[in-house]
């Protein structure tokens, strides 16, 4: 019987820990009473990693994985925090009651997951 390796290009590898990071996230943010509403929710403005609800918020939260937890933190610049915040706005009129909130949280390479609440500029 012949056994097929597993083999990845680097960019499948890239899209690999991102999706597994935000997936990890997802279950972290559960266990801190987050209700996930949506993952890699689509706009016209872009992309939302995981769309969640927690104390009558609706809350972007974008996921950074990086080797150390720093680099993980200060790689979402202002461009990006605008283009979450658009599409956050975009998708709000569904939840007309609830404040609107950017969060990000990184991930490194040990696992260890930082959260930083309200990003917005």
């Amino acid at each position: 019987m012949k056994i097929k390796s597993f083999s990845y290009t680097l960019k499948q590898w890239h899209y690999l820990k991102g999706y597994l990071s935000e997936i990890y996230v997802m279950i972290f943010l559960i266990l801190k009473g987050y209700k996930i509403l949506k993952h890699r929710y689509k706009t016209i403005y872009g992309e939302i990693d995981i769309v969640a609800c927690k104390d009558n918020y609706l809350i972007a939260i974008e996921v950074k994985y990086r080797k150390k937890i720093d680099d993980a933190l200060f790689s979402l610049s202002q461009t990006q925090i605008r283009r979450i915040q658009k599409a956050l706005i975009n998708i709000s009129h569904h939840y007309k009651n609830h404040g609107l909130r950017c969060d990000m949280c990184g991930v490194n390479a040990s696992g260890y997951i930082r959260h930083l609440k309200n990003i917005s500029l």
